[in-house]
């Protein structure tokens, strides 16, 4: 995630995929949620498994 945040802020078009249905799984769902409307808001694409 950090890459992909830093290419973005670099003019990449990013869009990361993630198999699990929230970004970044494994943390607690209150920092997945905040870092998912930080992206949303910075207008990186984001792909989950619904």
């Amino acid at each position: 995630m950090e890459w992909a945040s830093m290419l973005h802020d670099f003019g990449v078009q990013v869009t990361v995929v993630e198999y699990s249905d929230r970004i970044l799984p494994t943390e607690d769902k209150d920092i997945s949620k905040e870092l998912n409307r930080l992206y949303k808001k910075k207008k990186n694409q984001n792909r989950y498994k619904r």
